[in-house]
Protein backbone atom coordinates (compact mmCIF):
# COMPACT_ATOMS: atom_id res chain seq x y z
CA UNK A 1 0.00 0.00 0.00
CA UNK A 2 3.05 2.59 0.50
CA UNK A 3 4.09 2.65 -2.59
CA UNK A 4 1.07 2.42 -4.32
CA UNK A 5 0.39 5.65 -2.43
CA UNK A 6 3.55 6.96 -2.90
CA UNK A 7 3.35 6.32 -7.21
CA UNK A 8 -0.16 7.88 -6.77
CA UNK A 9 1.15 11.07 -4.75
CA UNK A 10 4.69 11.55 -7.40
CA UNK A 11 1.86 11.20 -10.01
CA UNK A 12 -0.19 14.19 -8.31
CA UNK A 13 3.05 16.26 -7.93
CA UNK A 14 4.46 15.88 -11.80
CA UNK A 15 0.91 15.59 -13.48
CA UNK A 16 2.35 13.34 -16.40
CA UNK A 17 1.12 13.30 -19.94
CA UNK A 18 -0.50 10.16 -20.36
CA UNK A 19 -0.96 8.80 -23.64
CA UNK A 20 -4.27 7.49 -22.96
CA UNK A 21 -5.74 10.07 -20.93
CA UNK A 22 -7.49 12.57 -23.39
CA UNK A 23 -9.81 9.38 -24.17
CA UNK A 24 -11.13 8.84 -20.74
CA UNK A 25 -11.14 12.66 -19.75
CA UNK A 26 -13.15 13.95 -22.43
CA UNK A 27 -16.13 10.91 -21.87
CA UNK A 28 -15.93 11.94 -18.02
CA UNK A 29 -16.38 15.83 -19.19
CA UNK A 30 -19.40 14.36 -22.05
CA UNK A 31 -21.14 12.93 -19.24
CA UNK A 32 -20.66 16.19 -16.84
CA UNK A 33 -22.10 17.94 -19.85
CA UNK A 34 -25.36 15.47 -19.73
CA UNK A 35 -24.35 13.89 -22.85
CA UNK A 36 -24.09 9.65 -22.24
CA UNK A 37 -24.95 8.62 -25.31
CA UNK A 38 -23.64 10.19 -28.07
CA UNK A 39 -20.56 12.37 -28.96
CA UNK A 40 -20.44 14.80 -32.04
CA UNK A 41 -16.84 15.87 -30.84
CA UNK A 42 -15.15 13.31 -32.71
CA UNK A 43 -14.92 11.14 -36.07
CA UNK A 44 -18.11 13.18 -37.15
CA UNK A 45 -20.12 11.00 -34.28
CA UNK A 46 -19.81 7.98 -32.11
CA UNK A 47 -21.50 6.28 -29.14
CA UNK A 48 -20.23 6.11 -26.15
CA UNK A 49 -21.93 3.39 -23.53
CA UNK A 50 -20.05 0.44 -24.68
CA UNK A 51 -16.60 2.06 -23.91
CA UNK A 52 -17.74 1.92 -20.27
CA UNK A 53 -20.44 3.95 -18.23
CA UNK A 54 -19.01 3.82 -14.08
CA UNK A 55 -15.67 5.53 -14.60
CA UNK A 56 -17.34 8.69 -16.80
CA UNK A 57 -19.91 8.89 -14.46
CA UNK A 58 -17.39 9.25 -11.26
CA UNK A 59 -14.65 10.82 -13.03
CA UNK A 60 -17.22 13.58 -13.39
CA UNK A 61 -18.64 13.71 -10.19
CA UNK A 62 -14.78 13.37 -8.18
CA UNK A 63 -12.28 13.89 -10.97
CA UNK A 64 -10.53 11.60 -13.04
CA UNK A 65 -7.51 12.03 -10.97
CA UNK A 66 -9.04 11.03 -7.93
CA UNK A 67 -10.80 8.05 -9.48
CA UNK A 68 -7.38 6.96 -10.43
CA UNK A 69 -5.99 7.49 -7.25
CA UNK A 70 -8.49 5.63 -5.31
CA UNK A 71 -8.94 2.92 -8.45
CA UNK A 72 -5.35 2.07 -7.51
CA UNK A 73 -5.55 2.02 -3.55
CA UNK A 74 -8.71 -0.24 -4.08
CA UNK A 75 -7.47 -2.71 -6.04
CA UNK A 76 -3.83 -2.93 -4.59
CA UNK A 77 -5.63 -3.74 -1.19
CA UNK A 78 -7.71 -6.35 -2.55
CA UNK A 79 -4.77 -7.78 -4.50
CA UNK A 80 -2.95 -7.82 -1.33
CA UNK A 81 -5.66 -9.59 0.53
CA UNK A 82 -6.17 -12.31 -2.21
CA UNK A 83 -2.22 -12.89 -2.30
CA UNK A 84 -2.01 -13.33 1.15
CA UNK A 85 -5.09 -15.15 1.60
CA UNK A 86 -3.38 -17.34 -0.94
CA UNK A 87 -0.52 -18.08 0.35
CA UNK A 88 -2.11 -19.00 3.81
CA UNK A 89 -4.23 -21.93 2.27
CA UNK A 90 -0.88 -22.87 0.22
CA UNK A 91 1.94 -22.42 2.31
CA UNK A 92 4.59 -23.71 -0.33
CA UNK A 93 3.76 -20.37 -2.16
CA UNK A 94 6.87 -17.90 -2.18
CA UNK A 95 6.70 -14.96 0.67
CA UNK A 96 3.85 -13.13 -1.05
CA UNK A 97 6.30 -9.91 -0.52
CA UNK A 98 7.73 -9.57 -4.15
CA UNK A 99 4.12 -10.51 -5.65
CA UNK A 100 1.68 -7.51 -3.51
CA UNK A 101 4.99 -4.89 -4.33
CA UNK A 102 4.38 -5.97 -7.89
CA UNK A 103 0.47 -5.68 -8.17
CA UNK A 104 1.08 -2.51 -7.08
CA UNK A 105 2.95 -1.16 -9.23
CA UNK A 106 0.92 -2.63 -12.15
CA UNK A 107 -1.95 -1.63 -10.60
CA UNK A 108 -0.18 2.77 -10.46
CA UNK A 109 1.13 1.71 -13.97
CA UNK A 110 -2.58 1.96 -15.25
CA UNK A 111 -3.17 5.55 -13.70
CA UNK A 112 0.46 6.68 -15.43
CA UNK A 113 -0.27 5.63 -18.62
CA UNK A 114 -3.69 7.36 -18.51
CA UNK A 115 -6.37 3.97 -18.54
CA UNK A 116 -9.67 5.84 -16.33
CA UNK A 117 -11.94 3.35 -17.20
CA UNK A 118 -9.05 0.20 -16.87
CA UNK A 119 -8.04 1.12 -13.72
CA UNK A 120 -11.77 0.98 -12.23
CA UNK A 121 -12.63 -2.56 -13.91
CA UNK A 122 -9.18 -3.75 -11.83
CA UNK A 123 -10.52 -2.09 -8.21
CA UNK A 124 -14.01 -4.10 -9.38
CA UNK A 125 -12.00 -7.12 -10.68
CA UNK A 126 -9.98 -7.63 -7.15
CA UNK A 127 -13.27 -6.85 -5.21
CA UNK A 128 -14.74 -9.56 -7.08
CA UNK A 129 -11.53 -12.17 -6.18
CA UNK A 130 -11.57 -11.23 -2.41
CA UNK A 131 -15.33 -11.76 -2.25
CA UNK A 132 -14.91 -15.21 -3.64
CA UNK A 133 -12.00 -16.20 -1.40
CA UNK A 134 -14.67 -15.36 1.81
CA UNK A 135 -17.69 -17.18 -0.38
CA UNK A 136 -19.29 -14.03 -0.52
CA UNK A 137 -21.22 -14.37 -3.50
CA UNK A 138 -23.28 -11.37 -4.00
CA UNK A 139 -20.46 -9.25 -2.99
CA UNK A 140 -18.44 -10.83 -6.24
CA UNK A 141 -21.31 -10.60 -7.96
CA UNK A 142 -21.87 -6.74 -7.77
CA UNK A 143 -18.01 -6.32 -7.92
CA UNK A 144 -17.85 -8.27 -11.33
CA UNK A 145 -20.91 -6.15 -12.68
CA UNK A 146 -18.74 -2.64 -11.45
CA UNK A 147 -16.14 -4.60 -13.55
CA UNK A 148 -17.95 -5.29 -16.60
CA UNK A 149 -19.77 -1.35 -16.62
CA UNK A 150 -16.50 -0.40 -15.98
CA UNK A 151 -14.44 -1.53 -18.91
CA UNK A 152 -14.69 -4.56 -22.01
CA UNK A 153 -11.22 -5.20 -21.71
CA UNK A 154 -11.58 -5.53 -17.65
CA UNK A 155 -14.74 -7.35 -18.32
CA UNK A 156 -13.03 -10.06 -20.47
CA UNK A 157 -10.14 -9.93 -18.08
CA UNK A 158 -12.16 -11.32 -15.16
CA UNK A 159 -13.94 -13.63 -17.05
CA UNK A 160 -10.34 -15.95 -17.88
CA UNK A 161 -9.65 -15.44 -14.43
CA UNK A 162 -13.24 -17.45 -13.63
CA UNK A 163 -12.77 -19.36 -16.18
CA UNK A 164 -9.98 -21.30 -14.94
CA UNK A 165 -11.21 -21.11 -11.82
CA UNK A 166 -13.96 -22.86 -13.31
CA UNK A 167 -11.80 -25.25 -15.40
CA UNK A 168 -9.93 -26.16 -11.74
CA UNK A 169 -13.37 -26.36 -9.82
CA UNK A 170 -11.48 -23.26 -7.47
CA UNK A 171 -14.85 -22.30 -5.94
CA UNK A 172 -18.86 -23.51 -6.68
CA UNK A 173 -19.10 -23.70 -10.61
CA UNK A 174 -22.37 -22.53 -10.55
CA UNK A 175 -21.37 -19.22 -8.85
CA UNK A 176 -18.61 -18.82 -11.19
CA UNK A 177 -20.76 -19.23 -14.04
CA UNK A 178 -22.98 -16.93 -12.60
CA UNK A 179 -20.46 -14.09 -11.51
CA UNK A 180 -18.58 -14.36 -15.02
CA UNK A 181 -22.27 -13.85 -16.99
CA UNK A 182 -22.70 -10.49 -14.51
CA UNK A 183 -19.69 -9.27 -16.00
CA UNK A 184 -19.82 -10.05 -19.67
CA UNK A 185 -23.50 -9.97 -20.06
CA UNK A 186 -23.83 -6.60 -19.61
CA UNK A 187 -20.79 -5.82 -21.95
CA UNK A 188 -22.53 -7.61 -24.59
CA UNK A 189 -25.84 -6.06 -24.98
CA UNK A 190 -24.37 -2.48 -24.82
CA UNK A 191 -22.12 -3.46 -27.74
CA UNK A 192 -25.11 -4.85 -29.69
CA UNK A 193 -27.06 -2.33 -28.64
CA UNK A 194 -24.77 0.70 -28.99
CA UNK A 195 -22.22 -0.71 -31.41
CA UNK A 196 -18.80 1.13 -32.35
CA UNK A 197 -16.26 -1.51 -33.97
CA UNK A 198 -12.88 -0.64 -35.54
CA UNK A 199 -10.33 -2.99 -34.88
CA UNK A 200 -6.83 -2.73 -32.60
CA UNK A 201 -3.40 -3.95 -33.71
CA UNK A 202 -1.98 -6.89 -31.80
CA UNK A 203 1.72 -7.10 -33.20
CA UNK A 204 3.47 -10.49 -33.41
CA UNK A 205 6.17 -8.99 -31.09
CA UNK A 206 3.39 -8.58 -28.28
CA UNK A 207 2.14 -11.50 -28.78
CA UNK A 208 5.36 -13.32 -28.58
CA UNK A 209 6.33 -11.25 -25.52
CA UNK A 210 2.30 -12.68 -24.11
CA UNK A 211 2.50 -15.71 -24.79
CA UNK A 212 6.49 -16.11 -23.40
CA UNK A 213 5.19 -15.05 -20.15
CA UNK A 214 2.15 -17.34 -20.25
CA UNK A 215 4.50 -19.80 -20.92
CA UNK A 216 6.92 -18.94 -17.62
CA UNK A 217 3.71 -18.60 -15.03
CA UNK A 218 2.43 -22.70 -16.63
CA UNK A 219 6.18 -23.64 -15.91
CA UNK A 220 6.22 -21.90 -11.93
CA UNK A 221 2.43 -22.84 -11.19
CA UNK A 222 2.34 -25.80 -13.42
CA UNK A 223 1.37 -27.81 -9.81
CA UNK A 224 -1.18 -25.53 -9.18
CA UNK A 225 -4.40 -25.96 -10.96
CA UNK A 226 -6.37 -22.56 -10.97
CA UNK A 227 -2.88 -21.04 -12.44
CA UNK A 228 -2.33 -24.10 -15.61
CA UNK A 229 -6.30 -23.45 -16.70
CA UNK A 230 -5.78 -19.71 -15.95
CA UNK A 231 -3.05 -19.81 -18.58
CA UNK A 232 -4.25 -22.09 -20.92
CA UNK A 233 -7.36 -20.01 -21.05
CA UNK A 234 -6.02 -16.97 -21.48
CA UNK A 235 -3.51 -18.23 -24.16
CA UNK A 236 -6.41 -19.36 -25.98
CA UNK A 237 -8.07 -16.01 -25.76
CA UNK A 238 -4.19 -14.61 -26.72
CA UNK A 239 -4.24 -16.85 -30.14
CA UNK A 240 -8.15 -15.86 -31.23
CA UNK A 241 -6.89 -11.73 -30.54
CA UNK A 242 -4.26 -12.03 -32.56
CA UNK A 243 -5.58 -13.87 -35.02
CA UNK A 244 -8.99 -12.26 -35.47
CA UNK A 245 -9.00 -8.23 -35.73
CA UNK A 246 -11.26 -7.11 -33.65
CA UNK A 247 -11.28 -4.12 -31.33
CA UNK A 248 -9.63 -6.04 -28.32
CA UNK A 249 -6.20 -6.97 -30.40
CA UNK A 250 -3.25 -6.16 -28.32
CA UNK A 251 -5.46 -5.39 -25.48
CA UNK A 252 -5.62 -8.48 -23.79
CA UNK A 253 -1.80 -8.29 -22.81
CA UNK A 254 -3.51 -5.73 -20.23
CA UNK A 255 -4.00 -8.49 -17.95
CA UNK A 256 -0.71 -10.23 -18.53
CA UNK A 257 0.89 -6.37 -17.53
CA UNK A 258 -0.75 -6.76 -14.25
CA UNK A 259 -0.66 -10.03 -13.35
CA UNK A 260 2.61 -12.32 -15.27
CA UNK A 261 5.15 -10.85 -13.16
CA UNK A 262 3.04 -11.24 -9.60
CA UNK A 263 1.66 -14.89 -10.46
CA UNK A 264 5.43 -15.96 -11.03
CA UNK A 265 7.14 -14.95 -8.77
CA UNK A 266 4.44 -15.97 -6.03
CA UNK A 267 5.19 -19.89 -7.44
CA UNK A 268 8.76 -19.45 -7.64
CA UNK A 269 9.25 -21.41 -4.45
CA UNK A 270 12.74 -22.46 -3.55
CA UNK A 271 14.13 -21.14 -6.91
CA UNK A 272 16.87 -18.86 -5.90
CA UNK A 273 15.63 -14.92 -4.86
CA UNK A 274 17.92 -13.63 -7.57
CA UNK A 275 15.41 -15.26 -10.32
CA UNK A 276 12.79 -13.44 -8.60
CA UNK A 277 14.16 -10.11 -8.56
CA UNK A 278 14.77 -11.05 -12.11
CA UNK A 279 11.31 -12.06 -12.82
CA UNK A 280 10.24 -8.65 -11.10
CA UNK A 281 12.41 -6.30 -13.10
CA UNK A 282 11.33 -8.15 -16.26
CA UNK A 283 7.49 -7.57 -15.25
CA UNK A 284 8.01 -3.46 -14.32
CA UNK A 285 9.70 -3.85 -18.17
CA UNK A 286 7.00 -4.67 -19.66
CA UNK A 287 4.29 -2.19 -18.07
CA UNK A 288 6.81 0.05 -18.51
CA UNK A 289 6.83 0.20 -21.86
CA UNK A 290 3.88 1.11 -21.94
CA UNK A 291 3.37 3.48 -19.44
CA UNK A 292 7.05 5.17 -20.29
CA UNK A 293 5.49 8.01 -22.19
CA UNK A 294 4.38 9.54 -19.28
CA UNK A 295 7.61 10.03 -18.29
CA UNK A 296 9.08 11.40 -22.02
CA UNK A 297 10.22 14.91 -22.37
CA UNK A 298 7.07 17.05 -23.41
CA UNK A 299 6.71 20.80 -25.24
CA UNK A 300 4.10 23.39 -25.05
CA UNK A 301 1.87 20.55 -26.99
CA UNK A 302 1.22 19.00 -23.62
CA UNK A 303 -0.32 22.55 -22.23
CA UNK A 304 -3.89 22.69 -22.30
CA UNK A 305 -3.24 26.53 -23.10
CA UNK A 306 -0.87 25.25 -26.07
CA UNK A 307 -4.66 24.93 -28.22
CA UNK A 308 -6.57 28.32 -27.38
CA UNK A 309 -4.98 30.00 -30.34
CA UNK A 310 -6.34 27.68 -32.27
CA UNK A 311 -9.29 27.88 -31.59
CA UNK A 312 -9.72 31.72 -31.49
CA UNK A 313 -9.24 31.32 -35.33
CA UNK A 314 -11.05 28.53 -36.30
CA UNK A 315 -14.25 30.14 -34.65
CA UNK A 316 -13.41 33.48 -35.74
CA UNK A 317 -13.49 32.19 -39.82
CA UNK A 318 -16.51 33.28 -41.95
CA UNK A 319 -19.11 30.99 -43.22
CA UNK A 320 -20.06 28.85 -40.20
CA UNK A 321 -18.91 25.49 -38.26
CA UNK A 322 -16.11 23.93 -40.51
CA UNK A 323 -14.58 20.54 -39.73
CA UNK A 324 -10.81 20.52 -38.87
CA UNK A 325 -8.15 18.46 -38.95
CA UNK A 326 -5.74 18.34 -36.37
CA UNK A 327 -2.31 16.37 -36.99
CA UNK A 328 -2.13 14.35 -33.78
CA UNK A 329 -0.15 15.77 -30.61
CA UNK A 330 2.69 13.28 -28.83
CA UNK A 331 0.23 12.99 -26.27
CA UNK A 332 -3.19 13.25 -28.35
CA UNK A 333 -3.88 16.24 -25.44
CA UNK A 334 -5.62 18.13 -29.01
CA UNK A 335 -8.48 15.19 -29.19
CA UNK A 336 -9.50 16.71 -25.38
CA UNK A 337 -8.38 20.08 -25.00
CA UNK A 338 -10.27 21.22 -28.93
CA UNK A 339 -13.01 19.00 -28.54
CA UNK A 340 -16.11 21.36 -26.54
CA UNK A 341 -14.13 24.37 -28.59
CA UNK A 342 -14.06 23.34 -32.45
CA UNK A 343 -15.69 20.14 -34.71
CA UNK A 344 -12.55 17.55 -35.21
CA UNK A 345 -12.29 15.56 -37.59
CA UNK A 346 -10.36 12.84 -35.46
CA UNK A 347 -10.11 11.95 -32.11
CA UNK A 348 -8.10 9.38 -29.89
CA UNK A 349 -9.80 6.20 -30.25
CA UNK A 350 -7.85 4.13 -31.78
CA UNK A 351 -10.49 0.85 -33.25
CA UNK A 352 -12.50 4.38 -34.47
CA UNK A 353 -10.09 6.08 -36.44
CA UNK A 354 -8.79 2.57 -37.76
CA UNK A 355 -11.99 1.94 -38.65
CA UNK A 356 -13.27 5.29 -40.50
CA UNK A 357 -9.55 6.40 -41.45
CA UNK A 358 -7.37 3.74 -42.46
CA UNK A 359 -5.32 5.48 -44.74
CA UNK A 360 -4.00 7.48 -41.80
CA UNK A 361 -2.00 4.68 -40.89
CA UNK A 362 0.11 4.05 -43.75
CA UNK A 363 3.20 5.62 -44.06
CA UNK A 364 2.99 5.74 -47.59
CA UNK A 365 -0.07 8.16 -47.61
CA UNK A 366 -0.27 9.74 -51.04
CA UNK A 367 -1.49 13.60 -51.94
CA UNK A 368 -4.35 11.28 -53.84
CA UNK A 369 -5.67 9.44 -50.77
CA UNK A 370 -4.99 12.80 -48.25
CA UNK A 371 -7.17 14.93 -50.82
CA UNK A 372 -10.02 12.37 -50.98
CA UNK A 373 -10.04 11.74 -47.17
CA UNK A 374 -10.16 15.34 -46.65
CA UNK A 375 -12.86 16.12 -48.64
CA UNK A 376 -14.89 13.39 -48.15
CA UNK A 377 -14.99 13.54 -44.04
CA UNK A 378 -15.72 17.38 -45.23
CA UNK A 379 -12.85 19.00 -43.72
CA UNK A 380 -12.39 22.74 -44.21
CA UNK A 381 -9.32 23.48 -42.53
CA UNK A 382 -6.27 21.71 -41.47
CA UNK A 383 -4.30 22.53 -38.60
CA UNK A 384 -0.09 21.53 -37.91
CA UNK A 385 0.89 21.63 -34.32
CA UNK A 386 4.48 22.93 -35.02
CA UNK A 387 5.79 20.99 -31.52
CA UNK A 388 5.65 17.22 -30.90
CA UNK A 389 3.79 14.96 -33.34
CA UNK A 390 2.61 11.05 -32.79
CA UNK A 391 5.09 8.69 -35.04
CA UNK A 392 1.87 8.01 -37.10
CA UNK A 393 1.37 11.36 -38.10
CA UNK A 394 4.79 11.77 -39.83
CA UNK A 395 3.74 10.75 -42.72
CA UNK A 396 0.39 13.41 -42.99
CA UNK A 397 2.76 16.01 -41.54
CA UNK A 398 5.32 15.39 -44.59
CA UNK A 399 2.36 16.07 -47.07
CA UNK A 400 0.92 19.22 -45.64
CA UNK A 401 4.63 20.80 -44.98
CA UNK A 402 5.27 20.18 -48.82
CA UNK A 403 2.31 22.70 -49.96
CA UNK A 404 0.29 20.81 -51.99
CA UNK A 405 -2.15 22.68 -54.67
CA UNK A 406 -5.63 21.97 -52.47
CA UNK A 407 -4.26 23.10 -48.97
CA UNK A 408 -3.50 26.82 -48.97
CA UNK A 409 -2.07 28.39 -46.46
CA UNK A 410 -4.17 30.87 -44.25
CA UNK A 411 -2.88 31.79 -41.09
CA UNK A 412 0.64 30.95 -38.49
CA UNK A 413 2.18 31.59 -35.56
CA UNK A 414 4.95 30.59 -33.60
CA UNK A 415 2.91 27.27 -32.37
CA UNK A 416 0.47 26.60 -35.62
CA UNK A 417 0.55 26.64 -39.58
CA UNK A 418 -3.52 26.17 -40.77
CA UNK A 419 -4.32 25.52 -44.28
CA UNK A 420 -7.99 26.09 -46.05
CA UNK A 421 -8.90 22.46 -48.21
CA UNK A 422 -8.77 23.90 -51.79
CA UNK A 423 -12.52 23.09 -53.01
CA UNK A 424 -13.86 21.13 -49.50
CA UNK A 425 -17.27 19.74 -49.46
CA UNK A 426 -19.73 21.62 -46.96
CA UNK A 427 -20.79 19.42 -43.94
CA UNK A 428 -24.21 19.66 -45.17
CA UNK A 429 -25.41 19.69 -48.93
CA UNK A 430 -27.96 21.70 -51.04
CA UNK A 431 -27.31 24.85 -49.13
CA UNK A 432 -28.10 23.82 -46.01
CA UNK A 433 -26.07 24.72 -43.07
CA UNK A 434 -24.70 23.66 -39.65
CA UNK A 435 -25.96 26.11 -36.95
CA UNK A 436 -25.00 24.30 -33.87
CA UNK A 437 -23.18 21.23 -32.98
CA UNK A 438 -23.56 20.10 -29.58
CA UNK A 439 -22.23 16.28 -28.10
CA UNK A 440 -25.60 14.73 -29.04
CA UNK A 441 -27.70 17.17 -31.13
CA UNK A 442 -27.28 19.28 -34.07
CA UNK A 443 -29.38 22.14 -35.80
CA UNK A 444 -29.39 22.59 -39.11
CA UNK A 445 -30.96 25.54 -41.49
CA UNK A 446 -32.43 23.76 -45.00
CA UNK A 447 -33.95 26.61 -47.09
CA UNK A 448 -36.10 23.98 -49.19
CA UNK A 449 -37.82 20.68 -49.02
CA UNK A 450 -36.31 17.22 -49.86
CA UNK A 451 -33.03 15.08 -49.12
CA UNK A 452 -29.87 16.85 -47.84
CA UNK A 453 -27.27 14.86 -46.98
CA UNK A 454 -25.36 16.14 -43.11
CA UNK A 455 -21.52 14.93 -43.05
CA UNK A 456 -22.63 13.74 -39.34
CA UNK A 457 -22.51 9.87 -38.78
CA UNK A 458 -25.88 8.42 -38.59
CA UNK A 459 -27.28 6.59 -35.40
CA UNK A 460 -30.51 5.36 -34.60
CA UNK A 461 -30.45 7.37 -31.70
CA UNK A 462 -31.34 10.07 -33.76
CA UNK A 463 -34.74 12.01 -33.57
CA UNK A 464 -36.37 15.03 -35.25
CA UNK A 465 -37.12 17.35 -32.11
CA UNK A 466 -37.86 20.43 -33.93
CA UNK A 467 -38.72 21.56 -37.59
CA UNK A 468 -40.91 18.70 -40.06
CA UNK A 469 -38.22 16.50 -41.53
CA UNK A 470 -37.37 12.43 -41.24
CA UNK A 471 -33.68 11.02 -40.57
CA UNK A 472 -32.27 8.10 -41.99
CA UNK A 473 -29.08 6.99 -43.01
CA UNK A 474 -27.12 7.73 -46.33
CA UNK A 475 -24.48 6.25 -48.40
CA UNK A 476 -20.94 6.37 -46.61
CA UNK A 477 -22.93 5.97 -43.03
CA UNK A 478 -23.70 9.72 -43.12
CA UNK A 479 -27.35 11.33 -42.16
CA UNK A 480 -30.37 11.70 -44.76
CA UNK A 481 -31.86 14.36 -43.59
CA UNK A 482 -35.70 14.58 -45.68
CA UNK A 483 -37.25 17.87 -45.41
CA UNK A 484 -40.65 18.50 -45.73
CA UNK A 485 -40.98 21.78 -44.67
CA UNK A 486 -38.25 24.65 -45.21
CA UNK A 487 -36.20 26.31 -41.93
CA UNK A 488 -34.40 24.58 -38.51
CA UNK A 489 -34.40 21.35 -37.72
CA UNK A 490 -32.93 19.94 -34.45
CA UNK A 491 -31.84 16.50 -33.94
CA UNK A 492 -31.46 14.89 -30.73
CA UNK A 493 -29.45 11.27 -30.09
CA UNK A 494 -32.13 10.09 -27.65
CA UNK A 495 -32.66 6.50 -26.12
CA UNK A 496 -35.88 5.00 -27.44
CA UNK A 497 -37.38 1.56 -28.38
CA UNK A 498 -37.07 2.07 -32.14
CA UNK A 499 -33.24 2.45 -31.65
CA UNK A 500 -32.50 -0.45 -29.79
CA UNK A 501 -35.13 -2.17 -32.33
CA UNK A 502 -32.48 -3.75 -35.46
CA UNK A 503 -35.05 -2.37 -38.03
CA UNK A 504 -34.06 0.38 -40.70
CA UNK A 505 -35.11 3.65 -40.38
CA UNK A 506 -36.67 4.97 -43.80
CA UNK A 507 -38.29 8.02 -44.45
CA UNK A 508 -41.83 8.68 -47.02
CA UNK A 509 -40.53 10.40 -50.24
Amino acid sequence: MLVAASLCALHVVLRPAAVDFASGDLRSRLFGAGSYLWSNNWFGGHSLPSYGLIPPMLGSWLGVEVVGIVSVLAATWCLTRVTERCVELRPTLADPLFATVLFAIGCALNLWAGRLTFGPSVAFGAGCLLALQHRRVAVAALCALGCGLSSPIGALSLAMVLAGCWCARSFSRRALVAIAAVAVIPVALLAVAFPEGGWYPFTGGGFVLLVSGLALVAWLGRRERVVVWTVAVYAVAAVGAFVLRTPLGGNIARLGWLAIGPVAVLNMRRLPRAGALLIAAASIMWGWSYAKAAFLPTDATADPAFYNELADFVNAQPGGIQRVEVVPTATFRQADELSFKISLARGWDTQLDRKYNPQMYDRELTHAEFREWLRDNGVGLVALPLGQLQAVARAEADLITSHPDYLEQVWRSDQWEVYRVVGSHPLASGGAEIRQVTPDSLVVNVPHTGSTTILFRYTKLYEVTAGDACVSEAAGGWIALQVYKPGLVTLTAKLSINALLPTEATCPS
